[in-house]
C-alpha cells in the first residue's frame, strides 16, 4: 500500500505541475523565469551586451579531454539551433568569433557544450532548455522576423539523417606483453540516435540517445550500455522529459547531470516553475526510466519570477528523497555507503544592475538529514550561505564570494557535497590595451564552529597573473601562485600538517602564423614547513614546444622539458629530461600518410639511480572516408615498442596491429 501510495502522489504531483505551468501562461507580461546554475566543466565568460554588427569573440576553457566544442546559437523567429565549432586556441582553449551581422535582430540565445566519447558538457549547465540570453542594441532599426521562417535545418534533413556513430577496433598481429592481461583484438564505439524537431503547431519533440561498445567491459559491467538518454516534449514555455536529467537548481540544493527520472519545466522568460523527480543513484542500461524507486528517489521543485524589469530574480527551492546505494547498479557512490534521507529548503537571489555591470548573488539554505537510517541517531539540522557580488567598469572587473557550509548541513540531492567548512574568493581583472592582468585569492577554513576537540585546517591559496599582448602573434606573461595550509588542534600547531608552496612563472608564445608555433615556460618554485624543514625544497623548470605545419603535407609537434629539484636539508639534486614528439607525414595527399609519436622521460636521483623510458608508435594510416564525402574511415597499420629501465630492471615490450576508426 506504500508503494502504491508513494506512486499516486507523485503522480498528482507531476499532472498539478502541468496545469500550474499552463495556467502561469497568463502572467505572461508580469514575471521573468530564473535560470538554475551550477557548476560546469566549461569555463565561460558570458556575453552581457553587444552592437549589432559586432564581431563577438566566443572563447571557453575546457576542464576536460574534450572532442569537440560546439556553439549553438538561435533568433527570434528561429526554433531551431545553429551551431559552428569552435577552434583550438590553446591546450585547453577554444574560440570562434561570431559575426552578429548575420542576425536579423539584436538579440540571440546562446550555449555551448564540449563532446567527448558519448558524453556531453553545457555551459551554462543548464543548457539546451535554459540557455543563456542576449540583448544588444542597433543604431538603426531592424526588420522585423517573418514568422514560421524556415530553418537550416529543415534543409539539412534532406541530406542528413538524425544518427551519428564512432568506433575503433584494433587487432594485433604480434605482441609481446608479458602479463599484460590485454586482449590481442579490442572494439569500442558508439553509435547515437536523435531527432528534434516540430509535430503539431508549435509542439517539438526531442529525442537523444546513445548506445556504447566495448569488448573489454569493467567488472560486472556489459558489452552494451544505454550510456545516455532523454526524450521531452516541447511546447511554447512548457519542457516534459524523462530519462537523464541534468538539474542545476542552486549549489545547495541540487545540481549535476546524468541521474534518470521525469522532469517538467515551464519558464515563459517571465516565470519559472520546475518540479522533478529523479533517481539518487546513476544507473545504467535501461534502468531507472519513467518515475524512481521509492528508496532512490529525490524529489522536489522550484518557482521563481523577475522583477523590476528583469533586474532581480528569485527563486525558492524544495528537495526531499531518499538514497540507498544497495539498490541497483551505481558507480556513484561507495557500497559501504549506509541508506540516508534529507530535505533541504533554499531561497536564492540575483541582482542585476546598470546594464549587468553589478551583481549580487545569494543562498539561503536549511537542511534536514539523517545519514544513516540503520542506527539510533536522527535528523539533524543546519544551514548554509552563499554570498556573491561583482563590478565591471570598462577595463576593471572586481568579484566576491563567501560561502557557509555548517557542520550538520547535508542535501539528498548533493552526494559530494563538502560540509562544515566556510571562506571567502576575491577575483581581480584589469584589461587595456596590451595589459592583461588577473588575480584571485581564496581563504578556507573547515571546523567552522572552532571545536576545540577538533582539527582546524586553514589554507589560502593566491595567484596573479599579468600577460602583454603585442599582437595576435606574440605574448609574453607572468605569473605568481602562492599556496598555504596549517592544521591546529584547540590553537596549537600540529606536527607535519603545514606547508608553504610559492612558484614563479614566466611564459613567451610566438605564433607567426598557422603553420608554426613557439611556446617556452620556465617555472621557479620553493616549498616548505615550519613544522618539519626537512622536506623544505625547490625546483627550476624549463619547457619548449613548437608546432610546424605545412599545409596537408606535414606536422609536426615536439616539445621538450628539463627540470631540477633540490632538496635543501641535504642539498641533493633531482634531475629529469622529458620530451614527446607526434608528427604526421603525408605520402598520398589527404589519402595516406605516415604518423609517429613518441616520448622518452630520464631521471636520475640520488635515492633511486638512473631511471629511463622509451615509447613509440609509428604506422600508416589511409583515408578512405574522404574519398566517401559522407563519413571518416581511416584504416591503419601500426607499430608499437616501449623500453623502461629502472634499478638494472629493463622491460621491453613491443606489438604490432591493425586499427581502423569510423564515424559519421
Amino acid at each position: 500500500m506504500r508503494g502504491k501510495a508513494s506512486f499516486f502522489s507523485r503522480l498528482v504531483l507531476g499532472i498539478a505541475s502541468l496545469v500550474l505551468g499552463f495556467s502561469l501562461q497568463a502572467f505572461g507580461s508580469a514575471f521573468s523565469g530564473v535560470r538554475g546554475q551550477g557548476p560546469s566543466s566549461i569555463e565561460h565568460t558570458p556575453i552581457v551586451n553587444f552592437n549589432h554588427g559586432d564581431k563577438l569573440e566566443i572563447k571557453a576553457v575546457v576542464k576536460i579531454e574534450a572532442e569537440a566544442m560546439i556553439f549553438y546559437f538561435r533568433y527570434p523567429g528561429i526554433a531551431q539551433w545553429q551551431t559552428r565549432n569552435l577552434i583550438k586556441s590553446g591546450l585547453s582553449a577554444y574560440s570562434y568569433e561570431f559575426d552578429t551581422s548575420v542576425l536579423p535582430s539584436a538579440e540571440f540565445e546562446y550555449y555551448l557544450e564540449a563532446r567527448r566519447g558519448g558524453q556531453k558538457f553545457y555551459n551554462p549547465a543548464s543548457a539546451p532548455g535554459r540557455p543563456l540570453k542576449v540583448v544588444g542594441a542597433s543604431s538603426e532599426p531592424l526588420p522585423q522576423v517573418p514568422e514560421n521562417l524556415p530553418t537550416p535545418q529543415e534543409e539539412e534533413k534532406k541530406f542528413k539523417l538524425p544518427i551519428s556513430a564512432n568506433g575503433s577496433l584494433q587487432s594485433a598481429i604480434y605482441e609481446k606483453v608479458p602479463q599484460s592481461g590485454i586482449k590481442s583484438t579490442t572494439a569500442g564505439g558508439n553509435f547515437r540516435v536523435f531527432h528534434t524537431g516540430q509535430v503539431i503547431g508549435s509542439t517539438a519533440v526531442n529525442v537523444d540517445s546513445n548506445f556504447s561498445f566495448t569488448n573489454t567491459p569493467l567488472p560486472q559491467e556489459k558489452n552494451v550500455d544505454l550510456s545516455n538518454m532523454i526524450v521531452g516534449v516541447s511546447q511554447g514555455s512548457h519542457t516534459l522529459q524523462a530519462g537523464d536529467i541534468s538539474l542545476n537548481e542552486s549549489e545547495y540544493t541540487v545540481n549535476g547531470a546524468g541521474r534518470r527520472g521525469v522532469d517538467y519545466a515551464f519558464n515563459n522568460q517571465k516565470v519559472y516553475v520546475h518540479a522533478f523527480d529523479i533517481s539518487s543513484q546513476q544507473v545504467k542500461g535501461f534502468k531507472g526510466f519513467g518515475i524512481p524507486d521509492k528508496e532512490v528517489s529525490v524529489m522536489g521543485g522550484a518557482a521563481g519570477l523577475n522583477v523590476f524589469k528583469n533586474a532581480v530574480s528569485v527563486k525558492a527551492i524544495y528537495v526531499s528523497g531518499k538514497d540507498n546505494p544497495f539498490k541497483g547498479t551505481n558507480v556513484g557512490a561507495a557500497p559501504y555507503y549506509a541508506a540516508r534521507q534529507g530535505r533541504v529548503l533554499a531561497v536564492t537571489e540575483e541582482t542585476r544592475l546598470f546594464n549587468n555591470r553589478f551583481n549580487l548573488k545569494a543562498e539561503v539554505a536549511r537542511s534536514t538529514y539523517d545519514g544513516d537510517l540503520s542506527d539510533q541517531i536522527g535528523k539533524s539540522s543546519d544551514n548554509a550561505l552563499y554570498l556573491g557580488a561583482g563590478f565591471s567598469l570598462g577595463t576593471l572587473t572586481i568579484g566576491a564570494v563567501y560561502r557557509y557550509v555548517g557542520k550538520d548541513f547535508n542535501s539528498v540531492g548533493l552526494q559530494a557535497l563538502a560540509n562544515n567548512k566556510k571562506g571567502l574568493e576575491a577575483s581581480l581583472g584589469f584589461v587595456k590595451g596590451i595589459l592583461n592582468i588577473q588575480g584571485s585569492l581564496m581563504l578556507q577554513q573547515d571546523n567552522v564552529n572552532n571545536d576545540p576537540s577538533q582539527y582546524t585546517t586553514k589554507a589560502d591559496n593566491g595567484s596573479l597573473n599579468c600577460t602583454l599582448s603585442f599582437s595576435s602573434k606574440l605574448m609574453l606573461g607572468l605569473g605568481y601562485r602562492r599556496t598555504g595550509q596549517s592544521t591546529t588542534l584547540d590553537g596549537a600547531q600540529t606536527d607535519n600538517q603545514d606547508s608553504l608552496s610559492d612558484e614563479f612563472s614566466g611564459t613567451f608564445n610566438l605564433n607567426l602564423s598557422s603553420a608554426f608555433g613557439l611556446n617556452i615556460t620556465v617555472t621557479n618554485s620553493t616549498l616548505s614547513s615550519q613544522a618539519n624543514p626537512a622536506t623544505d625544497s625547490s625546483a627550476l623548470g624549463l619547457n619548449l614546444g613548437c608546432f610546424l605545419n605545412v599545409g596537408e603535407i606535414l606536422t609536426l609537434s615536439p616539445t621538450f622539458g628539463i627540470s631540477q629539484s633540490l632538496a635543501k636539508s641535504t642539498n641533493e639534486k633531482t634531475l629529469t629530461y622529458n620530451s614527446l614528439l607526434t608528427g604526421e607525414v603525408y605520402l598520398v595527399r589527404r589519402l595516406c600518410s605516415l604518423l609517429i609519436a613518441g616520448s622518452f622521460n630520464w631521471t636520475e636521483s640520488p635515492f633511486a639511480g638512473v631511471a629511463s623510458g622509451f615509447d613509440v608508435t609509428s604506422g600508416l594510416n589511409f583515408y578512405l572516408g574522404r574519398a566517401l564525402k559522407f563519413t571518416e574511415l581511416v584504416l591503419s597499420a601500426k607499430g608499437n615498442y616501449q623500453v623502461n629501465e629502472a634499478s638494472g630492471l629493463r622491460s621491453e615490450n613491443y606489438r604490432i596491429f591493425f586499427q581502423s576508426d569510423i564515424s559519421f
